[in-house]
């Protein structure tokens, strides 16, 4: 999720999970029509932020000299006058983002008790209920956007891309400190998980425990797609690195979205070859590749905004027409309404926990996928005003904000309301766990927002490498 999933850049979760404009090419570019301003000529003797005295000169006066001294010979490293220089993109915040994380963590809370109190299976809504799942879809997109977003800028601009270094002690102090707590709590609180030993707390701690079936215990099953996120985390610099090769570190969005569709089509072989071909690797269905689409979905978005920020009413076509279709968030919600729908139907495999065909599962997670970038696009392109006053305000925003403590400690409270109930799973009253647990959920999720994430949060976004050199990416 995943989340923050990751708007502050982040990066966004992200998410679990928490976002510049570029130089134009010279005249003799092929893009010649995108023009700007030459930046003026840069004396090659000063150093940033001073002034060089004039030559043949003294701090205490002009010293005489018989003859004018030589001119000095060309600096490589100097500027070209003609040239201009990087120009930053205005800098974005999508407000909008963080109401979508609060849906997207109420869905995944809804079909968890759902799925606890027997509803799948019992009354009606039972298909509805069980494919709010894509929930993990919208937090994937939100992840790939946000984070991918920032080496697209410094493509766009011709600037240094972000610092590793900064990058994943963000990324860590996202979603681990609150995870490892979550984590404690399951193994020390719930009885299911007495029997635990170090090996599954070894394997929960690294992240790990979806690489070999059975691993995932109680209270913690959803932590596959966190495992999944930080997998994502991992390789997200080496798919900057190959777009930046492929686009010879010059802003290319065709040559990006190339890149991008080849990592989407990744999950069809991957469930084709891997997952129904090797019965040693159960499992693989729970793996990065099985999900790059949703992940590459959002960074095509990513390509959208900056290419925007970048040209304006001089990008390209596409995007315009991308842009104006997130002016209408009415369309676009019901183009994910249609998506979601279409899921609900046996196209997209059986709604219980046995594994459908291959072809059905490609197919729910496309139309995951669709019904994700439907949502996300009216909150990054278009500039609605409805859309920000729904999702954008501040409730939605705070709400937004618990929604990775909501995620990481729903699966901990439910199964104590269930306790409290004295009820059996697969029995009892959605509409009376579903309150109880959402609410005891919220002030859990609360607490550790205020008193674990955000100081930790606070120290990332202050820390820098000592290094002066990755101190300057």
């Amino acid at each position: 999720p995943i989340y923050d999933v990751h708007q502050r850049h982040h990066g966004g979760h992200c998410c679990p999970h928490r976002g510049y404009h570029a130089v134009t090419a010279p005249k003799e570019a092929p893009n010649a029509h995108r023009t700007s301003q030459p930046t003026p000529p840069v004396p090659t003797s000063a150093t940033p932020g001073s002034a060089s005295a004039p030559s043949g000169s003294s701090p205490s006066g002009p010293v005489p000299s018989a003859a004018p001294p030589d001119p000095a010979p060309p600096d490589p490293a100097a500027p070209d006058p003609e040239t201009p220089g990087p120009t930053p993109l205005p800098p974005r915040r999508f407000p909008a983002l963080d109401g979508l994380r609060a849906l997207a963590v109420f869905a995944v809370v809804l079909t968890h008790t759902a799925f606890t109190t027997g509803r799948y299976e019992r009354g009606l809504g039972g298909s509805a209920f069980a494919r709010l799942d894509s929930g993990v879809a919208i937090f994937f997109v939100l992840s790939g956007f946000l984070l991918l977003r920032p080496w697209l800028t410094a493509l766009a601009t011709g600037r240094q891309g972000p610092s590793l270094r900064v990058y994943f002690v963000r990324r860590f102090a996202r979603i681990y400190p609150a995870y490892l707590l979550a984590v404690v709590a399951a193994f020390l609180l719930l009885p299911a998980n007495r029997s635990a030993g170090i090996g599954d707390w070894v394997r929960h701690a690294l992240l790990v425990q979806i690489y070999q079936p059975g691993h995932l215990r109680a209270g913690l099953t959803q932590t596959w797609s966190l495992a999944v996120e930080w997998s994502f985390y991992l390789c997200l610099p080496a798919i900057a690195a190959a777009i930046a090769w492929v686009c010879v570190r010059r802003w290319r969005p065709g040559g990006i979205l190339l890149v991008l569709a080849v990592l989407a089509l990744i999950p069809v072989p991957w469930e084709l070859l891997v997952v129904r071909a090797a019965p040693a690797l159960a499992s693989a269905g729970l793996w990065l590749p099985a999900y790059l689409g949703w992940f590459a979905g959002g960074m095509a978005l990513a390509v959208l905004r900056v290419e925007l920020d970048r040209d304006g009413d001089r990008a390209y076509p596409w995007t315009r027409r991308l842009t104006e279709l997130g002016r209408y968030p009415l369309t676009c919600w019901a183009i994910a309404g249609l998506a979601w729908f279409v899921a609900l139907t046996p196209l997209a495999g059986p709604r219980s926990l046995e594994p459908g065909t291959a072809a059905m599962t490609v197919t729910k997670h496309a139309l995951y996928l669709v019904a994700a970038l439907a949502l996300v696009l009216p909150a990054v392109a278009g500039d609605s005003p409805a859309v920000q006053a729904l999702l954008g305000n501040r409730v939605m925003r705070y709400l937004g904000e618990i929604s990775y403590g909501v995620f990481l400690y729903h699966l901990l409270v439910l199964d104590a309301v269930m306790a409290m109930l004295d009820l059996n799973t697969f029995t009892g009253d959605l509409m009376m766990v579903l309150p109880l647990t959402l609410a005891l959920t919220g002030l859990v999720a609360a607490a550790s927002l205020r008193w674990v994430e955000r100081p930790i949060l606070r120290w990332a976004h202050r820390w820098r490498p000592s290094s002066t050199a990755e101190a300057a990416h």
